[in-house]
């Protein structure tokens, strides 16, 4: 659990290239970031259907406590 954690906090901090981009971040900047995470997220369960939804929402809230 803690090797996913910090795959997702890594794909993160990755897009977010700079302070004023994780301080600023347009919709589209935030979008990707919401993106990248919620497909780790897949990946980590192994891209079983059903949960995409579940996968973007928890994106939203990691993406939302670290900017």
């Amino acid at each position: 659990m803690e090797m996913q954690k910090s795959s997702v906090k890594k794909a993160v901090k990755t897009t977010a290239k700079s302070k004023q981009a994780k301080s600023h971040a347009q919709s589209p900047e935030r979008e990707q970031m919401i993106a990248e995470a919620a497909y780790f997220h897949a990946q980590q369960r192994g891209f079983a259907a059903g949960s995409d939804l579940d996968d973007w929402l928890r994106a939203e809230k990691e993406v939302s406590q670290f900017i």
